[in-house]
């Protein structure tokens, strides 16, 4: 039977994007289907991996509502085909390496959920280094704060409207920040959003965009500009500063 909102509780749609991450994937897998909250579709986007990472995700095939397998391009491009095939109301992305807070994240959330028209749900998070074993408890921002409040919180710790996500996909220009542009743009649609007070997940801070500092900062100077922000020039000095002291230009 096709899974679908039932009374007050709305069907989430969680989202795990891959790319050879054997050594990660299961754990984040299980915290998916360890949920209590008993109206979930599972949905996992692999980029086609040569390592062991389909093999583990075939031995959960059976709680996993949708898995493909094939070459994109990048965590961005798989997301966005991961939220076409999202049949859910709302939709979090919880990629690779990353987990739920407790076993009981999403029915805190969504068991006596009232819809007030929110755009997104969000959360706290724990940001974790699995190198050093450092843990550190990141209080989302409140939305309407001054800075940055267009994303709270990672979006590892937000729940999103799903029709807002397919309506308006992430911008594939951007390769590691994408999701800043998407919920920047989110904020002058429709800013009305819900703050938990509880943590959502536990956030691989050795990801994607922590490992690309200067692309970071040269995506949020183009993000700005585009949107006739002149936040742009904060970025613009921080690029130069960086450059400058500490001539790190990895992308």
């Amino acid at each position: 039977m096709k899974k679908h909102t039932v009374g007050t509780k709305p069907l989430v749609s969680v989202v795990t994007v891959v790319f050879n991450d054997e050594e990660h994937i299961e754990k984040t897998i299980q915290s998916v289907i360890r949920q209590t909250y008993d109206n979930i579709e599972y949905i996992i986007v692999d980029g086609f991996s040569s390592d062991a990472t389909c093999s583990i995700i075939n031995q959960y095939i059976e709680n996993i509502d949708v898995f493909i397998s094939e070459k994109d391009q990048g965590v961005y491009d798989a997301m966005n085909k991961a939220i076409q095939l999202a049949k859910g109301e709302w939709i979090l992305f919880l990629n690779s390496g990353d987990i739920f807070y407790d076993e009981n994240v999403i029915d805190v959330v969504f068991s006596n959920y009232i819809d007030n028209g929110e755009s997104m749900i969000y959360g706290d998070t724990i940001y974790y280094n699995p190198k050093t074993g450092e843990r550190q408890k990141v209080i989302a921002r409140r939305v309407n704060n001054e800075k940055e409040s267009f994303m709270p919180s990672c979006h590892q710790s937000i729940f999103t409207r799903a029709n807002e996500l397919k309506e308006h996909p992430f911008d594939l220009r951007y390769k590691v920040i994408a999701d800043s542009n998407f919920y920047y743009e989110l904020d002058k649609r429709n800013g009305k959003a819900k703050y938990t007070g509880t943590i959502i997940s536990i956030y691989d801070s050795t990801g994607l965009s922590a490992r690309n500092k200067m692309r970071n900062l040269k995506e949020k100077y183009w993000m700005y500009y585009r949107h006739n922000n002149p936040k742009c020039l904060l970025y613009l000095i921080r690029i130069i500063k960086n450059f400058v002291f500490n001539h790190d230009t990895k992308e």
